[in-house]
């Protein structure tokens, strides 16, 4: 059953554990470095506030691996709880509250914020929220200061309005169950049954029997928080805007860059049509009619700045920039809203295998460029637009950050890696490197523990406490054809082979990223 304090949000169920590095204050400034715009640096006299943090994974992380004090509240008591656990664990000074947005904007004792970030949030509330919210930036958010909002936008959300419809009036209508869990078992299969009988909705709109089949395959706990709130608001791209226009914010760019590149998303001719838009709110809008985008990722300034081309550059080339992924797992084709394009080897090798020299070591935009003489400034700004949106590599603090913070996230590592031992709900460690987080699996988690605090340095020592772990618990490995494996010898046989490729692959990059320590290798 619903709390009455919960306003219409689901909190029968515990939100996920995700991670988002769209909340990353590093990795915001990048993006709007990247579109021209000045932004406040984040270092240790800056203050930061994530709203709705859900399990206070990436209010964590950031408040670790970034210099500056971090706040945040979400009203579930027992998600604030974990966050602070989380605190407590890195020394990170992290804040955490469970207060209500209008809780919080009466607090008197909350400071003048470089940054504002709401994720999955601003679609799933009541508008009387949304006006809270809008007071709260207008009395906490800096001249200067930025706003991440993540939300549901037209046009390309309008095919789940019937499904999300379907879903809420059966809930409501068709079933007396009160867990909410089996509340949405029971909405699926209602759903399912329906269009099984081929109404004519489902014959004009086809397309629906994928959308119903996707959601299917999703995490419960997700479309409960997702799909089954009493709040649940499709938003135009020009309805945000007018909203956030009265907490006096500007529209500066979207934190998805990949869409930053115009020849993977648009035609000619639709990049021509673009061109003679001269309202650059109506502009943005039509790109979402060309991209059908279902969900927007969008930064605003309070009181933007734009850099002149100059200045951009000069802050470009000073940033440094590092691979997350090997070499050899990098794929060859990158798909943007237009199409699959190919990653020419002859640009792109040279450009990889240069960030992969010097055992993965950060370089700088600059140095990047001196040394890649057949590509000219433009064309190395779209490659790391390009590659940054596909998560092949990432923009890096400064040496002065990374050592700032290194012992915050050396110490919620730690944990991070002893809770694997219980369980694989958070699969991120911090990087200082990158003031954000990097996906290391459960898995890879138990190998770490083995070898950081075990002291155990073989691969296949590593296999077989990972296989100790996971056997107590009832748990087998699953191979790369998705079957579960059975028996000792099999699942230690497998784990051997993924502790081994680890050894190899991923060290060099832990270490780069500082996630390990510089020196040391396991046998």
């Amino acid at each position: 059953m619903q709390n009455i304090w919960s306003d219409g949000y689901v909190t029968d169920v515990a939100y996920t554990y995700g991670y988002y590095k769209d909340l990353s204050p590093t990795f915001q400034n990048f993006c709007l470095l990247l579109s021209g715009h000045d932004s406040l640096s984040a270092d240790e006299n800056s203050f930061h506030c994530e709203l709705g943090f859900g399990q206070g994974v990436s209010l964590n992380i950031h408040a670790a691996a970034i210099p500056g004090t971090y706040m945040g509240t979400d009203f579930n008591p027992a998600h604030a709880a974990h966050a602070n656990k989380l605190a407590v664990a890195a020394g990170s000074q992290a804040r955490v509250f469970d207060d209500s947005f209008e809780q919080l904007l009466a607090r008197s004792d909350l400071p003048q914020f470089s940054s504002i970030s709401l994720h999955g949030i601003w679609s799933w509330i009541s508008s009387h929220n949304q006006d809270i919210i809008i007071d709260f930036i207008k009395q906490h958010l800096k001249p200067g200061g930025v706003v991440y909002l993540s939300y549901n936008c037209l046009p390309g959300i309008s095919a789940v309005l019937p499904i999300k419809e379907l879903f809420d009036s059966y809930s409501q209508l068709g079933t007396t169950e009160t867990n909410v869990l089996t509340r949405i078992q029971q909405s699926l299969n209602f759903t399912q049954s329906l269009f099984n009988l081929e109404p004519q909705y489902v014959k004009a709109m086809p397309q629906v029997i994928t959308t119903l089949n996707n959601l299917k395959n999703k995490d419960p706990y997700y479309l409960a928080h997702e799909y089954f709130n009493l709040n649940w608001q499709a938003l135009s791209f020009r309805d945000v805007n007018r909203q956030l226009d009265a907490g006096k914010l500007q529209y500066a760019c979207t934190t998805d860059l990949i869409t930053h590149v115009n020849s993977i998303n648009l035609s000619a001719e639709a990049l021509e049509f673009l061109t003679t838009i001269e309202n650059p709110i109506l502009r943005e809008q039509t790109r979402d009619y060309f991209f059908n985008r279902q969900f927007r990722k969008d930064l605003f300034v309070r009181g933007a700045v734009a850099l002149t081309l100059a200045e951009q550059k000069n802050r470009l080339l000073s940033t440094s920039i590092v691979l997350l992924t090997p070499l050899n797992h990098i794929p060859n084709q990158v798909t943007g809203y237009a199409g699959t394009f190919d990653l020419k080897p002859e640009i792109y090798q040279p450009f990889l295998e240069l960030l992969a020299q010097a055992d993965y070591a950060p370089k700088t935009i600059g140095y990047l460029l001196s040394q890649l003489t057949a590509l000219n400034y433009e064309q190395v700004i779209d490659i790391i637009r390009i590659m940054t949106g596909s998560n092949f590599i990432s923009p890096c603090q400064s040496p002065e950050h990374i050592n700032r913070v290194q012992q915050q996230c050396d110490n919620l590592n730690a944990y991070l890696i002893n809770q694997a031992n219980l369980s694989p709900n958070i699969s991120v460690l911090a990087s200082p490197v990158l003031g954000a987080a990097y996906n290391v699996g459960r898995v890879h988690q138990l190998f770490l523990y083995a070898y950081t605090v075990k002291n155990l340095q073989q691969p296949t020592q590593w296999a077989s406490y990972c296989w100790e772990v996971l056997k107590s618990q009832g748990l087998v490995m699953i191979d790369q054809n998705q079957q579960k494996l059975s028996g000792d010898k099999d699942n230690l046989h497998h784990l051997e082979t993924l502790a081994t490729t680890f050894k190899n692959e991923s060290f060099p990059l832990l270490r780069a990223l500082k996630i390990l320590p510089a020196s040391g290798n396991p046998e």
